[in-house]
């Protein structure tokens, strides 16, 4: 049981409908994934900060369980029936308490309770028949009073917004989606590298010789049955016996030989032997006048060499033909990103013409120019943008600029992906949680801050400061920077 006292082993749970074997979803086994990694991530994490935060205490264990990720999943879908989407509505669930309290992290000691916790609340949202708390205690591993207290706790740190919409659910299947197929082309690499091998080496094994190396080992044979031959032939008890067919053979058996290794060779080898000729004659001819050599060198030319002007046509065909073609602005994109599969961007000074928390109380106006740049990244990045507001009016300000400029109907943003927040450093806390591949921002204390925990970052000022870490890039604009202006 994950119960206070610390035991690991889970009870076998009867429920009123004995569980059926069923084949397990994939979708458990790819949030059980992205699960794994967020834990371990945040694992590390915690030894560096030396701390899990306090918002999530309420599901702190006294250790980790044994049982795994993965297993969990497949045990509470196999006992309680709940259906595959209560599980993703529960990894939003988590994923929104990560992007609400940044500062507590999803460990090992609490990953199971929250699991739990967060499918049985989705079951009672989405499914029609569910069991109680009880029931769902059984097949977690905890008290029924534990359940209900880490009940109450979600809801109050989730601010009871449990309804997720459909656009929602389509956006975190389709991220789970990206996480499934790069699984599978990792695990297919890895499949197909030994096959490979395995394939060449039976080939290798299994190959014929060619028919030049047939020729040359049947001409060494033939050799070597020569040798012998005239060996006997020659020796002092057999010449004595020699008579005119004998001799005749042999020299007929040696003319064969001589004119089956000339038919053997290729013709390029006899041009190239006769090239030199045709260069020597031509040299000494050429000792005339001026103006009589060169028509007699243009007259003389083999019918194969073509003529200087020829040469220079067919040149210039080819180098129109490998002319290298402008690359298309999400290739650029793509190529910048060095195939970063989660970006992180401030809005103000990058995505919005204001520059400070203190115009956005005013107005909210999206650049122009950046429009193509945010489509081209949401096509191939999970992208996440963030900014420090004063007020609520000015967060509802950017989210209506936003929906007007047409950034949510893409499909690859939606609105939970703006985050928002009172002071800078709970921007550096929603980078460092999220942990992305790439962070753009205008604040060099904060592109400092993150060097060494972010892969890239792109640092957007009109001038480039004087220190920046290798990792860390500069460009007047994030439209200039892959290079639509």
């Amino acid at each position: 049981m994950l119960t206070a006292a610390g035991d690991d082993e889970l009870d076998p749970v009867v429920g009123p409908e004995s569980a059926t074997e069923a084949a397990t979803p994939r979708v458990l086994t790819i949030i059980s994934h992205v699960m794994e990694k967020l834990v371990a991530r945040n694992e590390w994490l915690a030894k560096q900060t030396k701390g899990f935060g306090k918002s999530l205490e309420a599901f702190h264990g006294v250790r980790a369980p044994s049982i795994s990720i993965a297993k969990y999943l497949e045990r509470i879908y196999k006992y309680t029936k709940c259906s595959p989407a209560c599980f993703v509505v529960g990894y939003v669930y988590i994923d929104r308490l990560a992007h609400k309290h940044p500062g507590s992290l999803v460990v090992s000691l609490n990953v199971h309770r929250l699991l739990v916790t967060c499918v049985m609340i989705a079951a009672k949202i989405l499914d029609d028949v569910h069991y109680n708390n009880e029931f769902y205690a059984r097949v977690g591993g905890v008290s029924n009073a534990d359940l209900n207290k880490m009940e109450l706790e979600l809801l109050f740190l989730l601010d009871f917004r449990v309804t997720v919409s459909f656009r929602v659910f389509e956006s975190y299947c389709f991220h789970l989606e990206k996480e499934m197929q790069l699984n599978d082309a990792v695990s297919s690499l890895k499949d197909i590298q030994p096959m490979q091998e395995r394939k060449v080496k039976l080939m290798a094994e299994s190959s014929s010789p060619s028919p030049t190396e047939e020729i040359v080992r049947l001409i060494k044979r033939l050799s070597a049955y020569v040798a012998f031959k005239m060996s006997s032939l020659f020796s002092t008890t057999s010449i004595r016996n020699l008579d005119s067919r004998s001799i005749g053979a042999i020299a007929g058996l040696a003319i064969a030989v001589i004119f089956t290794w000339r038919a053997i060779r290729t013709p390029g080898e006899q041009r190239q032997r006769r090239q030199p000729k045709r260069r020597i004659h031509n040299a000494e001819t050429s000792s005339a006048a001026a103006a009589a050599s060169q028509s007699n060198l243009a007259s003389s030319v083999a019918p194969e060499v073509s003529s200087p002007r020829e040469d220079n046509a067919v040149q210039d065909v080819v180098d129109q033909f490998f002319q290298p073609v402008k690359p298309t602005l999400g290739q650029i994109v793509r190529q910048k990103l060095s195939e970063g599969r989660k970006v992180t961007c401030r809005l103000l000074g990058v995505i919005l013409e204001e520059t400070s928390p203190e115009e956005l109380q005013k107005q909210a106006t999206v650049r122009s120019s950046v429009l193509e740049v945010l489509l081209e990244i949401t096509k191939y990045s999970d992208l996440y943008l963030m900014e420090r507001v004063l007020d609520d009016e000015s967060e509802a300000k950017v989210l209506q600029a936003l929906e007007n400029a047409g950034v949510f109907t893409s499909g690859g943003l939606v609105k939970d992906k703006v985050l928002f927040c009172s002071t800078e450093i709970g921007r550096t806390s929603f980078v460092r949680q999220l942990e992305p591949d790439w962070h753009i921002d205008t604040n060099p204390e904060i592109s400092t801050q993150l060097a060494r925990f972010i892969k890239y970052q792109l640092h957007v000022a009109t001038v480039k400061p004087e220190r920046t870490a290798p990792n860390v890039f500069t460009s007047q604009s994030i439209e200039q920077f892959f290079g639509s202006v």
